[in-house]
């Protein structure tokens, strides 16, 4: 028996909602469904509460426990967060204060799977890090992604992670990037697919379209198979993805038919396609940018806050000034392929690092008695009475101390104070900077109390938590959801921070 696990949250009330995730969940049970290698699907998408969601995986690993199961699919796609050394799924209703119930442990998952007992276990996770403490690097997962399968006894597994470590939609009007270079590769690969070989597809597709690195965990064979995949399975996988069948016509054999015009104005066209939908002018880029604080005035936020707070918006005009800004020259340094009109800047330090230097030789009797046949045995490597001492040797390394801004724009961000009307509130900020190319923009944001140091003083921002957003620049209305959306969740953060220090449950 073969088993498919399919979890699409697109709709969130305390975190940006995912509009992709929904199709990303849909598309997969079609390829799925299609492939017609499952016995049963269990299948959820939308505004899936945790509750619901373990209701509905424990009922499925129920009815199915008691049978021999040779391979289950997991697939999930959503916020992700790492808390207490472990990868949580997170669900609609999700609240930090009880994560438990609001979303679901990898561990605790893979204790599930361990009573279906399957000879092969995939796991094709598609999540951003809307959750996470701190910014962590792509490797970090895998050790506890290794550790809890291990303790939980899984036999083979492979598991697909987008690992992006920030807070990211990496997603078009249509699907998330990661899900769609997984269903991608089936479409242009042929014959019997193994998952090793979707890996390798994914990592090669990413990395050419300047996407995070995705993280793979393997321990199986290489050897099982996704399935066996024909033209008419290729042909409906690019009809879901709305691929034309080689719209360039290169690979088709009768491709030597055609005109060098007729191929010439397919591809003017499709560059005239990218650069209509995708690239904007600057003046289109200024104006947009500018929108973003339009749309951040006092006035667009809840009555809760404003009943609470005075808000503040104070235009950033330097990098110099954003506070944190290693992380995010940490952050373009690894997305240079992105083209963003900043870079990072650098400084150099010292260090001491210990080697072993040789020490001259002196002259022995060999040398006096055969004259230079003892340079020539050095010379050689022939000399085995070689003496070396262990020395501390300074050097110089290069590292991330920031980063600037290669082009102008009406500001570099925003630095939102929300000052309590009430002397039981603390003070709050919302810091947003702003990285932008012809293509995208990225929105940094981070979100913090700011506590009183002393009756007249409070602590200036520290943006130790960056969260990130990346939209098409040229896209207004996509700019105009997620301020929104950002407004909801920083709305959302204050409440909840609120009553909980003032020992109140929501």
């Amino acid at each position: 028996m073969k088993l498919a696990i399919i979890f699409g949250v697109s709709e969130y009330q305390n975190h940006d909602s995912l509009k992709a995730c929904g199709n990303d969940a849909d598309l997969v049970k079609k390829i799925f469904q299609k492939l017609g290698k499952f016995d049963d699907i269990c299948f959820l998408s939308g505004n899936i509460k945790g509750f619901e969601a373990k209701q509905k995986l424990t009922e499925f690993v129920n009815n199915h426990k008691d049978k021999s199961v040779e391979e289950l699919v997991f697939y999930y796609t959503g916020h992700g967060a790492r808390y207490d050394d472990d990868f949580f799924y997170l669900f609609s209703d999700f609240s930090e204060k009880r994560k438990e119930i609001t979303a679901l442990r990898n561990s605790e998952l893979d204790g599930l799977i361990r009573n279906l007992n399957p000879n092969l276990t995939v796991k094709v996770i598609d999540a951003c890090y809307s959750g996470s403490t701190y910014i962590k690097s792509d490797d970090d997962i895998k050790p506890t992604l290794e550790k809890s399968a291990k303790e939980n006894s899984l036999k083979n597994l492979y598991f697909f992670h987008s690992s992006s470590s920030e807070e990211t939609s990496l997603a078009n009007d249509l699907y998330s990037f990661f899900t769609y270079s997984f269903c991608k590769s089936i479409a242009d690969l042929d014959g019997a697919i193994r998952y090793r070989d979707i890996m390798a597809y994914v990592a090669d597709d990413m990395s050419q379209n300047g996407h995070p690195k995705p993280t793979f965990v393997v321990q199986a064979d290489n050897t099982e198979v996704f399935g066996e995949i024909d033209s008419n399975f290729k042909s409906y996988v690019k009809e879901c993805l709305n691929i034309p069948d080689d719209p360039l016509n290169l690979a088709d054999d009768s491709k030597e038919n055609r005109s060098e015009a007729e191929k010439d104005d397919q591809f003017l066209t499709e560059i005239q396609r990218k650069s209509q939908e995708e690239f904007c002018s600057k003046e289109e880029a200024l104006r947009n940018i500018g929108l973003i604080r339009e749309l951040l005035e006092q006035s667009n936020w809840p009555d809760q806050i404003l009943k609470i707070f005075e808000i503040k918006i104070d235009p950033i005009e330097h990098a110099s000034t954003i506070k944190n800004s290693v992380e995010i020259g940490r952050w373009l340094n690894k997305n240079s392929n992105g083209n963003y009109f900043s870079k990072p800047t650098y400084d150099t330090e010292s260090y001491f690092e210990e080697e072993y230097k040789k020490l001259p030789q002196k002259p022995g009797r060999a040398t006096d008695i055969f004259g230079g046949l003892y340079s020539l045995r050095q010379s050689l490597g022939l000399d085995d009475e070689q003496e070396y001492k262990l020395e501390k040797i300074e050097k110089t390394r290069r590292f991330v101390d920031g980063f600037e801004y290669t082009a102008d724009s009406p500001f570099r961000g925003l630095q939102l104070t929300f000052k309590p009307k009430h002397s039981s509130v603390e003070y709050y900020a919302l810091t947003i900077a702003l990285i932008f190319s012809r293509k995208n923009l990225v929105f940094f944001v981070a979100k913090e109390a700011l506590p009183y140091r002393s009756w007249d003083d409070i602590e200036s921002p520290k943006c130790l938590n960056w969260k990130t957003k990346e939209l098409f620049l040229k896209k207004e209305q996509e700019i105009r959801d997620y301020v929104h959306e950002l407004i909801s969740s920083a709305s959302a953060f204050i409440s909840e921070d609120i009553f909980e220090k003032l020992g109140k449950t929501i």
